[in-house]
C-alpha cells in the first residue's frame, strides 16, 4: 500500500469526478460509516516558521471545509482549503480508510493510480509549458 501522505496529497489533487467515485466506493464497502457532522465552511490560521530564528508567525486566515465521519466508534476529520465540502468529505473517508479498513484502500489502487498518473502528466505538462517561456535576462531573448 502507498504511503499514508501520498495518498492525503492524492486526495487534495484529486478531479472532483475521481473523489466522487471514491467516496461512492468506500461508503458502499465500509458498512455503518455515518456522517457525524457535515461539511462547513470555517476559517483556519495559516501559521508558518520563520526560516532563520524558527519562529512561528501567523499569515492570516484561511476559508476551510470540515467535516467529520464516525466508523467503527472513532471520529475522523476532514479538512479542505477553501469551500469544498466534496473534498472534506473525501479526505475524512480517507482517514478512517487508513485507521480502519486499509485494505479498500488496496482494493481500490487501480483508481488511484489512474488518477496519480493524470496529475503527474499534467504537472508534467504545466512544467515544461513554463520551461518554454524562460528568457535569459543578458540578451533578453528565449532559452
Amino acid at each position: 500500500m502507498e504511503q499514508k501522505d501520498e495518498l492525503r496529497w492524492l486526495f487534495v489533487e484529486a478531479s472532483r469526478e475521481a473523489l466522487e467515485g471514491w467516496v461512492q466506493e468506500m461508503e458502499s464497502r465500509m458498512e455503518g460509516i455515518e456522517l457525524a457532522c457535515p461539511p462547513k465552511k470555517m476559517l483556519c490560521m495559516a501559521v508558518a516558521e520563520e526560516s532563520l530564528e524558527n519562529q512561528r508567525f501567523c499569515l492570516g486566515e484561511v476559508l476551510c471545509t470540515e467535516c467529520e465521519v464516525l466508523y467503527q466508534g472513532h471520529r475522523f476529520l476532514g479538512r479542505s482549503i477553501g469551500e469544498e465540502p466534496l473534498r472534506a468529505l473525501a479526505t475524512a473517508f480517507l482517514e478512517a480508510a487508513l485507521a480502519e479498513a486499509p485494505a479498500i484502500l488496496q482494493e481500490m489502487r487501480g483508481s488511484l493510480d489512474a488518477e496519480k498518473a493524470r496529475i503527474r502528466e499534467m504537472a508534467e505538462k504545466a512544467s515544461k509549458a513554463l520551461g518554454s517561456t524562460r528568457v535569459r535576462f543578458e540578451t533578453m531573448r528565449p532559452t
